[in-house]
C-alpha cells in the first residue's frame, strides 16, 4: 500500500491514554494516569493503546494534523504491525487499558474472537488477562463458576433474580498475580482492585449481572443474558497464571492465540529486539529510557509506548528499580 501521507514512522511511538468513565470506577486513574477534568466523575478506565475505528491511541503529530493508530496502519501497516495482523475487521489487534475497581465490576462475558463478527454484534469477542498493579486487602476477583454449580443453575439463578455470588469462583488477588480470562468465562474484578488489562480488540461485553446498582445515568444498565446463555462457557480449570521463568528477570505470563505477556524486571541496559513484530511496552515499575535510530522517548510509571514492527531493536536503560510487561502477538496473528 502506497503511503499518502508521507509521514516518516519513529522506533517508538508513545500512547495518548483515553480516560473512560464507569460507575464502578474511582478516583486512582486521576493520579496514576494524571487525568484532569471532571471532578466527581468516577474513572473506571484508561485506554493506553487502541484502535476502535475514528477513535484511537497513538497520536503522532503531522503537518495535516495528529494521527491516530488506525490513520498510521493506512498509511504504513507493514511499518506499523511488522509480520502481525490485522483484526477480523481490519484494526489494530490488541488493546490495553488500565482499570481502577473501586466497586465490583458487573458480572459478565464475552465471546470468542470469531464468534461475535459471526453472530452480528459488529465486534469480535476477546480473551483477556490481568495484571494486579495494586490490591486493598482482601480483594478478590471472580473468575469462572464455583465447584458443582452448572451453566443452566447459575442462569437459572440469575433470570430468579438471586445473588450470584455464591456461584462463583472466587480468588484472593494481590500486586504481581496474573489471572487469564478466555472468552466464554463468567468474571467480575472485585472492588479495590488497580489492574493492567491486555486483551483482544473487542469492545463487546454480554453483562449478566450488576449487583443491583444504577449507570451512571440514574439507570438500570442493561442485562444481556440471552445472548450470555447462547454462548459456550469456557471450562477453564484455573485462572492464576504461574509465570515461566525466561532468565535475566524476564517471565512469559500468558500465551494464546490472539496474544503474549511477558514481565521483565529489567537488571540493567538492554537491548529489546521485536522480532518482526510490533511491541507494546507499558512501565509499571520505575521508568526506562527507550532509545532508538531516530530518537528517544522516557516513559515513567504507568506509562506506555508502541514500539512498530518495522523497527528491528530499540535500547532501554531503565531508571533505578524497573519492571515493564511486553506485549507481542500471538501465534495466530
Amino acid at each position: 500500500m502506497n503511503n499518502p501521507l508521507k509521514i516518516e514512522i519513529p522506533n517508538i511511538l508513545q500512547s495518548t491514554p483515553q480516560p473512560v468513565p464507569r460507575v464502578w470506577g474511582g478516583d486512582r486513574l486521576r493520579s496514576f494516569r494524571r487525568f484532569a477534568g471532571s471532578p466527581g466523575v468516577p474513572l473506571g478506565e484508561s485506554w493506553e493503546i487502541f484502535d476502535r475505528g475514528k477513535d484511537g491511541s497513538v497520536r503522532l503529530l503531522h503537518e495535516e494534523g495528529d494521527l491516530l493508530l488506525g490513520e498510521l496502519l493506512l498509511a504504513e501497516p507493514s511499518r506499523v504491525l511488522g509480520r502481525a495482523d490485522l483484526d477480523a475487521l481490519g484494526r489494530f489487534p490488541l488493546m490495553v487499558k488500565i482499570l481502577d475497581a473501586a466497586q465490583n465490576l458487573s458480572l459478565q462475558l464475552h465471546p470468542s474472537r470469531l464468534a461475535g463478527v459471526e453472530r452480528g454484534f459488529g465486534d469480535q469477542g476477546k480473551d483477556e488477562v490481568w495484571v494486579v498493579l495494586d490490591a486493598q486487602p482482601g480483594a478478590e476477583v471472580m473468575i469462572g463458576l464455583g465447584d458443582g454449580v452448572s451453566p443452566q443453575g447459575f442462569f437459572e439463578a440469575l433470570e430468579r433474580g438471586e445473588d450470584p455470588s455464591s456461584l462463583l469462583r472466587r480468588l484472593q488477588a494481590k500486586p504481581g498475580d496474573v489471572f487469564i480470562i478466555p472468552a466464554g468465562t463468567v468474571h467480575s474484578l472485585g472492588s479495590g482492585l488497580l489492574i493492567y488489562e491486555l486483551q483482544e480488540n473487542s469492545d463487546l461485553t454480554f453483562r449478566v449481572h450488576d449487583w443491583g446498582r444504577l449507570g451512571l445515568d440514574g439507570k438500570p444498565r442493561k442485562l444481556h443474558l440471552q445472548e450470555a446463555r447462547e454462548t459456550p462457557l469456557s471450562d477453564l480449570a484455573d485462572p492464576r497464571v504461574v509465570p515461566r521463568d525466561l532468565g535475566e528477570g524476564l517471565s512469559l505470563l500468558v500465551e494464546t492465540e490472539g496474544f503474549r505477556l511477558f514481565r521483565w524486571e529489567l537488571p540493567d541496559a538492554v537491548d529489546l529486539w521485536t522480532e518482526g513484530a510490533f511491541v507494546i511496552l507499558s512501565v509499571i515499575q520505575g521508568g526506562v529510557e527507550v532509545l532508538g535510530d531516530q530518537g528517544r522517548l522516557n516513559l515513567g510509571e504507568g506509562e506506555t509506548g508502541l514500539i512498530p514492527g518495522g523497527t528491528q531493536k530499540v535500547h532501554l536503560n531503565p531508571r533505578g528499580t524497573c519492571t515493564i510487561l511486553l506485549s507481542r502477538p500471538g501465534a495466530s496473528s
